[in-house]
């Protein structure tokens, strides 16, 4: 899994004493070379492209249809689904989609799409009879609010990343800009918990290196560390670029127990984390 983040910058303003998140469109840092997207695979022979720009209401499906092997020339549509925030992360899970945003109002919001498949239609071509190509493309089935708050240290989510080690996940661990914090959202009842913490508190493990530039999460399973989520930096050209951080969860219980930051590539190898390691109990997505 591949989590894609694009630079914010959100300010807390005080009015009266009391923290409160800006209003209005929020102050973009450039735009990192990553833009959030997935590849949704709605059937054997069609599937989409999902992705957003920050500074737009909308997100973009790029569907395309693949047909009978080569007895069908691809057919590409790019469809544009509006909405009435900015986004800024995503995640798939089958055909749900999860778009986390904020709106102009300063509300972060996270949103459930369940997707549906393009409607494909055949006519024959009027002068030349032969078979022509229609794919339709669809309409969200259902799409339902998970989350929405004017909240400091819940304001802008950087990324979302699914909950491993369950064939049922139920949570997506979310990312935040101003805090760092990661918080575990579940998607049945839309409850908040703080789940790994930037700065010291009394509910949850610490981790600075949260607070650092990194733009990409990937969750994997291990057979010796369990459930791991690793934040890294990627520039074009460059593999990586900076310290990985991973956060574990040991026994693979949904809860997030400690973190490691790794320096060197010795040390990765060390750990078993190599890409080659036996160790993995799933290929890298």
């Amino acid at each position: 899994m591949q989590v894609v983040v694009v630079g914010l910058t959100l300010l807390a303003l005080q009015t009266g004493g009391t923290a409160k998140v800006e209003q209005g469109f929020p102050t973009w840092e450039s735009a990192s070379f990553e833009q959030g997207t997935k590849r949704y695979e709605a059937g054997p022979t069609s599937a989409a492209r999902i992705s957003f720009q920050t500074h737009t209401q909308a997100l973009s499906f790029d569907w395309e249809y693949s047909g009978d092997g080569w007895k069908t020339v691809a057919e590409k549509v790019r469809w544009p689904e509006p909405l009435t925030y900015y986004p800024t992360a995503l995640e798939l899970l089958g055909n749900k989609l999860y778009v986390a945003g904020r709106s102009p109002q300063g509300e972060t919001i996270v949103e459930e799409w369940t997707l549906a498949v393009p409607q494909i239609n055949w006519f024959k071509d009027a002068d030349s009879a032969q078979p022509v190509l229609q794919m339709v493309p669809p309409k969200p089935l259902r799409v339902l609010e998970l989350y929405r708050a004017a909240e400091v240290g819940r304001d802008g989510i950087k990324a979302l990343f699914l909950e491993v080690g369950t064939d049922n996940p139920r949570h997506v661990f979310a990312h935040f800009w101003d805090s760092r914090d990661v918080y575990k959202l579940n998607i049945e009842t839309g409850v908040l918990k703080l789940a790994f913490s930037a700065t010291p508190n009394k509910s949850a493990p610490v981790e600075p290196a949260l607070k650092g530039r990194y733009n990409s999460v990937r969750a994997r399973r291990h057979a010796i560390h369990g459930c791991l989520y690793i934040f890294d930096y990627h520039e074009p050209g460059l593999v990586n670029t900076g310290a990985p951080l991973v956060l574990r969860d040991k026994n693979s219980d949904g809860v997030l127990d400690d973190s490691l930051v790794i320096r060197d590539y010795e040390t990765w190898a060390a750990l078993g984390f190599a890409e080659d390691s036996a160790n993995w109990l799933d290929r890298e997505h």
